[in-house]
This record gives C-alpha cells, sequence and structure tokens, in this order.
C-alpha cells in the first residue's frame, strides 16, 4: 500500500502486462500516478487510491480500458459449495496470471473486535504470492468481491505463527515461504466502500470515483475501444519490425544436429536437434484448472463433408519448387493409411484437405500420420485465436469412431495439441480468407494427446524444458524475422509400447521437419523429436 502522496508521485501503473498464446503480446503502456488529484489511502484496510495520468507513454487512453465496478450489495459470494472466487494478479511482478475455479470461499470473518470496525473480511483459498496484494477477488459472474491483500498463518494457542514443520516461525531466520498459510484474506468491497462513504471529498474526487461507484460495468462502446486499442498496439500481421532482408533462412536450424531417417512410417531423411527433458525427480508444475470453454467444448459445429470441397490442402509447390506431401511406406508397421469414406474430392483417398494444410490418419491410431501445412511470415492478412475464436470438431468426412474426439482430453493431463500450429495455417489473402484457415486447425484430426507441459511453451509453464510450444515460437520467430515461407510436417512417432489412454495410445514422442528455401538455392531441411515419455510415463 501507497503511505504517501510522495511515494505516489514517482510510481507508475502497467497495463497490458501479460502473454498471449496465440498472437503476438500486447505493448505494455505505463501511467503515471497523479497524486495531487485524487490519493486515499487507509493502513488498517491495506488499500490506496490514486488518480493516474489520462494517457500513457505511448499516447493511449486510460479510458479505454474499461473498469470493475465496487457494489458494496451484500449476498455476491456465499460461503457454499457452489460459490467460488477467482483473482486476476501480478505474482512476484510477473505478467498477468489468473486463478480460476476451485477456489473456495472459507468464511466470512470479522475485521477485527474493536467497536465500530468496518466490518467483514473474506477467507479463501487461492493460488496468490507476494505481489498478489491489490488484486480484485471475484466471484463466477466476474463482480469484485474483495481486494485482497494477505495470506492468514497458522498459529498455536499463544497466537504464535508456525512453520510449515509445526514449530514457531522465526521471523530472524526463516522466510516468509517458511510460513504455514491456512487462508488467504481479502478486504470485502462493502468495507472499502464503507470507508470512501466517510471521507470528505471534493467535487473532482468525487467525480473520479463515480464511475467505479455506480454499480454499473463500463458501456459497451468503452469495451470495444479497449479491444482495438489492443490490436493497435500489435504488430501487423506476423511481421516484426522492419530490419535488412537476411540472405540466410539457416538461422532456424539448433547448434547441434546429427543426420537421421525417420522410420515413422513415411520415409524422409532430416536432422534432429537436441531435446531436453527434466532432470530425475524434478517437480512438474501443476496443471492449470481446466475451464470448459462453451464455445469450444460443449458445441462441436457440424458440418458436411461436400461443405470441404473447397480445401485446397497442403501446397506442394509453395516454395517454388516441388515438395511432395510424404508418402506412406509399403507395410505400415502401427496400421494403414484411414482410407477415406466421404472424400469432398474423389480423389482424396487418404488426403484430408483443410485450408493451408493437409492429413493423413492412422486406421489403427485414429489420429494422424502427418499434418503437413504452408506457412507464410508475410502474408497480406492473418489473424489470432481471439479473432477466430475455437471450436473443436469431428471432421464429417471420417467417421467419428476414426478420430480421438473430446472424451480423450477430459479430465486429464493431455492437451488437445495441435499437429499444425493454428498460427501456421491462420493466414490468407484477406480476413475472411485467414478465419477460414483458423478454424479448420481445431479439427480432432489435428490433434494428438500431447502432455501440457510438452505443448505449451516456457512462458505458459515456467517450466524451462524447452519443448513443442517453445520450439514453435522459436520457429515463428525466426520466420517472422525473416518473412520468409515455410513448408512443415508434424506429426506423432509411434511405437509399440506407447502409453495407454483408454482404448487409444498415446505417442512417446513427437517430429516437426521444416523445409525452406532461399531464393534460388535448393529446399534446406531441419527435423526435430522431442519426447514425452518422462512426462506421460507415471500417468495413470
Amino acid at each position: 500500500m501507497l503511505r504517501t502522496q510522495e511515494q505516489a508521485a514517482t510510481c507508475f501503473i502497467q497495463m497490458d502486462y501479460e502473454q498471449n498464446r496465440f498472437a503476438p503480446n500486447p505493448q505494455p503502456q505505463l501511467f503515471a500516478f497523479e497524486p495531487d488529484r485524487l490519493f486515499l489511502n487507509n493502513r488498517r484496510l491495506d488499500f490506496a487510491i490514486v488518480a493516474v495520468a489520462p494517457r500513457s507513454n505511448q499516447g493511449a487512453g486510460i479510458d479505454q480500458y474499461g473498469w470493475l465496478t465496487l457494489n458494496e450489495a451484500q449476498g455476491k459470494i456465499t460461503v457454499t459449495p457452489d460459490d467460488f472466487v477467482n483473482i486476476v494478479q501480478h505474482p512476484l511482478g510477473r505478467e498477468k496470471e489468473v486463478v480460476v475455479r476451485d477456489n473456495r470461499l472459507l468464511d466470512i470473518s470479522t475485521s477485527s473486535q474493536e467497536v465500530n470496525s468496518l466490518g467483514p473480511f473474506l477467507h479463501y483459498e487461492a493460488d496468490t504470492e507476494k505481489g498478489s496484494s491489490g488484486s480484485p477477488v471475484l466471484n463466477d459472474q466476474w463482480e469484485v468481491v474483495a481486494l485482497h491483500h494477505t495470506g492468514v498463518p497458522v498459529e498455536d494457542a499463544g497466537g504464535r505463527w508456525l512453520d510449515k514443520e509445526g514449530k514457531i516461525w522465526d521471523e530472524k531466520t526463516q522466510s516468509s515461504a517458511d510460513i504455514a498459510w491456512r487462508a488467504n484474506e481479502g478486504v470485502r468491497v462493502s468495507s472499502l466502500i464503507a470507508e470512501l462513504s466517510r471521507l470528505q471529498l471534493s467535487s473532482e474526487q468525487k467525480a473520479l470515483l463515480a464511475p467505479v461507484l455506480n454499480k454499473t460495468p463500463p458501456p459497451l462502446d468503452v469495451r470495444k475501444e479497449a479491444i482495438e486499442l489492443r490490436k493497435a498496439n500489435e504488430p501487423v500481421g506476423r511481421r516484426a519490425p522492419d530490419r535488412p532482408q537476411r540472405e540466410q533462412v539457416a538461422a532456424i536450424q539448433p547448434s547441434v544436429r546429427t543426420a537421421l531417417e525417420l522410420e515413422i512410417p513415411l520415409r524422409i531423411s532430416s536432422a534432429i536437434g537436441d531435446a531436453r527433458q527434466p532432470p530425475a525427480g524434478t517437480p512438474l508444475p501443476s496443471a492449470p484448472a481446466r475451464v470448459p470453454s462453451f464455445r469450444g467444448e460443449i458445441l462441436e459445429e457440424k458440418l458436411e463433408p461436400e461443405e470441404y470441397a473447397d480445401r485446397e490442402g497442403y501446397d506442394r509447390r509453395f516454395l517454388g519448387v516441388n515438395v511432395p506431401f510424404p508418402t506412406m511406406k509399403a507395410q505400415p508397421r502401427f496400421g494403414r493409411a484411414l482410407r477415406v469414406p466421404r472424400p469432398a474430392r474423389p480423389r482424396d483417398t487418404i488426403e484430408l484437405r483443410y485450408h493451408r494444410f493437409s492429413i493423413i490418419m492412422n486406421e489403427r491410431r485414429r489420429i494422424a500420420y502427418v499434418s503437413a501445412c504452408n506457412v507464410n511470415f508475410n502474408p497480406p492478412e492473418s489473424v489470432s485465436r481471439d479473432e477466430g475464436g475455437q471450436s473443436w470438431r469431428l471432421d464429417p468426412r471420417i467417421d467419428p469412431q476414426d478420430q480421438l474426439g473430446a472424451s480423450y482430453y477430459n479430465d486429464n493431463d493431455y492437451d488437445k495439441g495441435h499437429l499444425t500450429r493454428r498460427d501456421d495455417a491462420a493466414w490468407g489473402s484477406d480476413k475472411e480468407d485467414a478465419l477460414a484457415a483458423n478454424w479448420d486447425t481445431f479439427h480432432y484430426t489435428n490433434a494428438a494427446p500431447q502432455h501440457y507441459l510438452l505443448n505449451r511453451s516456457t512462458d505458459f509453464t515456467g517450466a524451462d524444458l524447452d519443448l513443442w510450444g517453445d520450439l514453435e515460437n522459436f520457429i515463428s520467430e525466426q520466420g517472422g524475422q525473416q518473412r520468409t515461407r515455410l513448408s512443415v510436417f508434424n506429426g506423432p512417432i509411434f511405437g509399440d509400447r506407447d502409453k495407454k489412454l483408454d482404448d487409444a495410445r498415446v505417442p512417446w514422442a513427437f517430429f516437426k521437419i521444416v523445409i525452406w528455401r532461399d531464393r534460388n538455392e535448393r529446399p534446406g531441411a531441419i527435423g526435430f523429436v522431442l519426447s514425452q515419455r518422462d512426462l506421460i510415463e507415471n500417468l495413470a
């Protein structure tokens, strides 16, 4: 909490400090505090309210972000099994993190036993850290119910704090990380408003506070402006800032390579980068809570096979030379290529064509042998995942039982791992074209069960494993800087002892092969094999 106006005068608030998995990260905006206009604080309730400058250091308007309103009405949260709290926070000063669902409200207790106490605090379970103080605590309707401010330690009969071993905590020799915490504590909104109502404020100060206290959310046009502001701060398409064009795309290559012929059963000679796995005994980050997306998980769009007739699929001559679609071995060891029973075009006997990519399915394993796509890092138009939305759906050209659907990804540590990455395919001649390609990547035929630590980048998990998500980010970063074109083959590497998942099998590893061409030079290729064996071996 800010204790003086002098402290506030030297501080800033940072907006858009967050990670975006599916598009370029927004440009953070710094807004200076203006305590001469408004500065209110209360040490007992641990809050400070400070006016901020109307414009950021880069010219963005603070009024374009919208706001959370404070409503003192009772009953927004109750101590029942059906009520949960959610917290939007910046723990330890990191980018924005959101704690959602399964955060139980424990009790509503009085703030102190003093006469004229300002009322109750909330106690709840949630994953917070130092630096989360001041974060909004919200109910499932995203109404602010409290302001997070501290943890509640476990105490002995004498009120002394205990450490995690049940001993008395010694502040001189132990850190706060050694304390045994039993709950989090937040100041209820009703307590904040009660305090504000006691203060003598000028008309200007009342005007500054009025939008937050009027109990109604910001108007829709303000929220639209916030979305437009974010778009304006993102790079155009996937373009990096202008820089001299590099003649070599070989910067994609890792420093360690060995030649190898992959038996997958596609016969492709390439190179394998060094893969990293967590050291033995390393604790893994917990999987984040899965929150159903009503568009993406409950509603599955129904399409007809003939609607896919406009899909051109993987372009063999995308790089200016013929880079053929992989062919099958005569006697594949792990299952034949699935013959398409309802092709959109008669010649597509085993190839499922989508916008920008094509897939061959494994009849026995019910996931793709290969997903091959064309990537343009300097397209006329591209879209983010948020713009295109997401709706995982079955492909109507093949039978539902021949593709692993939603049930195989429920209540476990497996993500629907895109084989052809959404970012790689979501480009086109115009917005509509790019959106169509974006949606096509959300077919179950383009997914494979990948452990969430393999599928997601270190920026998201903090695991520092340099696996599938990090590799994709690295390739996109290099390709974006060089504004190049790539053809990319992705798929599982099947084995006899792949991990069992209900009546299916989860591959131990996945391959990615990147092919490029520098101007009129011969094409080059680089391959990667990334294993998830250590991540899934002990899963039930």
